[in-house]
């Protein structure tokens, strides 16, 4: 197959998944996440679809149990993603070599990754963090979180990718050293 038939059927599947994900919303099927989400516009007409009621709650998606919303969702925008960065011309998808390093240690970027912001949410949970208004279902505790503070989430998120770029690129070189059937090579 050429590379112009499979970013298109890439951008085909993308665009198609997003329009059966706009389907789940509109006609309230395939959601796991219903009355999961309690917000004042929702509290405030509940006889109507609560995917409707703002732009944050349509795009509302639980991730476990997987809801079949939240499948089309991530995975169009995965096929998305592979048509953009499919028809990339060679020269600029040589420009960027810290996607390349982190798609060549995927797995491992992954595992260190749960690791890292695990204890970076704690880290900021501690520092940052304030009583949101409810009791936490895992504990009966008042929950703690940055709800409202968007910089805090978008200066941890890039402060570890930071610190697992030149992690990942680690292990790729170490990864290069080992032979095609090493154990190592599927990290």
């Amino acid at each position: 197959w050429k590379a112009y038939t499979i970013n298109a059927s890439n951008a085909l599947v993308g665009v198609l998944l997003m329009l059966l994900f706009v389907l789940t919303r509109l006609l309230h099927f395939g959601n796991l996440s219903e009355n999961c989400l309690r917000m004042s516009e929702q509290l405030a007409s509940p006889q109507r679809n609560q995917y409707l009621a703002s732009f944050r709650s349509f795009f509302y998606i639980t991730k476990y149990p997987p809801s079949f919303s939240y499948i089309l969702f991530t995975m169009s925008l995965n096929f998305l993603l592979l048509a953009f960065f499919g028809a990339l011309p060679e020269k600029v998808a040589r420009r960027i070599p810290t996607l390349l390093t982190f798609g060549q240690s995927a797995l491992f970027f992954y595992v260190v990754h749960l690791m890292l912001y695990s204890g970076f949410g704690a880290l900021v949970k501690g520092w940052f963090g304030h009583e949101l208004g409810y009791t936490d279902p895992m504990n009966g505790k008042p929950a703690v979180g940055t709800a409202g503070k968007p910089a805090v989430m978008w200066v941890t998120w890039l402060v570890g990718l930071v610190i697992l770029w030149p992690l990942c690129r680690w292990y790729g070189r170490f990864k290069s050293t080992k032979g095609v059937n090493s154990v190592w090579r599927f990290f």
